[in-house]
């Protein structure tokens, strides 16, 4: 009698000899592993998987109701939402969420030093062999400057800890607000595995619903108050400045008087567009504006037009809403505007931590206990 199936999608060839062996020596009691990409042969294995890792076509997925598990590579699910609903009772997928966080918040600060730090011009002038420091009015430094981070999660909470290291106030934004002395607003250690209360702030606007901290309240104001005073109280070089979190009905409010603002949010019906005419005449003319969330958040138009009037100072996009970006885009001679093809997740250590995000999960299928990760099929994260 056959077996079931794991199947993990990939070519052999770059599937390192000890992760093999740690996959059949936890689950080759139970399940034939397959190791693969070829399509064909997938579909021919099809009714028999019930594990299912990495690259698979999603139609095989959704179609093959034996298929139990499915470990996504990556962190974005928006394509869940689309899963019938009598599909979606019997699947389980997860994903990787929090494994990104370290490259995307190294990539985010280097995109910001090409402005602060007249990075561009200097590059620029290399290569026209032009010695052309400019002028001491150009260059600016991070220490005291408000840093605004948008969906505060795994990625959020490392880009934030980055940018404080610098002396940054930062303020997070994301469903409930936090105190200045939370343990999450100073937190950056990005765990391979994180609990399931911290997995469902990477990739959702941001947070719990016990509706504590409500905006708006009294208290709640204080607390605010309290900590935009309690971030300018460190003084002298290398000062680490503090911060605060705000839920989202603020985000236009703390945007207007940021110097630099920084979206990792998800894609949900109520980021879609986000980013658009009223925000940027919100941002102020110094500021410089980020976007590694999805590229369609963000009215590129708008944004383009922002950029040529110089109502903001600069941008940095590393998705955007068609992707690959034609050639013949005009968002590739917008001035000031720095773009990156969606590479912020990219990572000489994405497998290492893909794969023990895959392997943890895999210890728990089977020994019957919850999976994390676990992806709302109704959110799409």
């Amino acid at each position: 009698m056959s077996r079931d199936v794991l199947l993990l999608g990939a070519d052999p060839q770059i599937v390192p000899p000890g992760d093999r062996e740690r996959i059949q020596e936890l689950a080759g009691h139970r399940f034939e592993v397959l190791i693969t990409e070829d399509r064909d042969r997938i579909e021919h294995l099809a009714p028999r998987i019930r594990v299912a890792a990495r690259h698979v076509p999603r139609d095989i997925v959704t179609r093959y109701r034996n298929i139990e598990w499915f470990q996504q590579w990556y962190a974005g699910a928006e394509w869940t939402r689309d899963i019938p609903e009598s599909r979606a009772n019997e699947l389980i997928i997860t994903n990787t969420s929090g494994i990104h966080a370290a490259g995307m918040a190294e990539q985010i600060l280097g995109g910001v030093f090409l402005f602060t730090r007249r990075l561009r011009r200097a590059c620029h002038a290399q290569t026209q062999r032009d010695w052309n420091p400019g002028t001491m009015a150009e260059y600016s430094e991070l220490e005291g400057k408000r840093v605004v981070v948008a969906g505060y999660g795994a990625v959020g909470r490392r880009v934030g800890a980055l940018f404080r290291c610098l002396g940054s106030e930062v303020i997070g934004v994301r469903r409930r607000p936090l105190h200045a002395d939370s343990s999450e607003l100073e937190g950056h250690k990005v765990e391979s595995q994180e609990s399931e209360d911290q997995k469902s702030e990477d990739h959702r606007l941001s947070g719990d619903q016990s509706g504590e901290h409500k905006l708006g309240d009294e208290a709640s104001g204080d607390h605010r108050l309290r900590d935009r005073t309690s971030a300018t109280e460190a003084s002298g070089s290398g000062a680490r400045a503090s911060g605060y979190v705000v839920g989202m009905e603020e985000l236009f409010d703390v945007a207007a008087d940021a110097d630099v603002f920084i979206s990792v949010l998800p894609l949900t019906p109520e980021t879609e567009d986000l980013f658009d005419a009223r925000f940027f005449e919100v941002l102020p003319q110094r500021a410089i504006f980020v976007n590694f969330g999805r590229g369609t958040q963000v009215d590129e138009r708008e944004l383009a037009d922002a950029l040529s009037r110089e109502a903001i100072s600069g941008a940095v996009l590393d998705v955007t809403r068609r992707e690959p970006l034609p050639a013949d885009d005009p968002l590739w001679s917008v001035p000031n505007l720095v773009i990156t093809p969606h590479t912020g997740g990219f990572s000489d250590r994405y497998w290492e931590r893909a794969f023990a995000v895959f392997l943890a999960n895999l210890r728990r299928y089977l020994q019957g206990e919850q999976l994390r990760n676990v992806v709302d099929f109704h959110q799409g994260y």
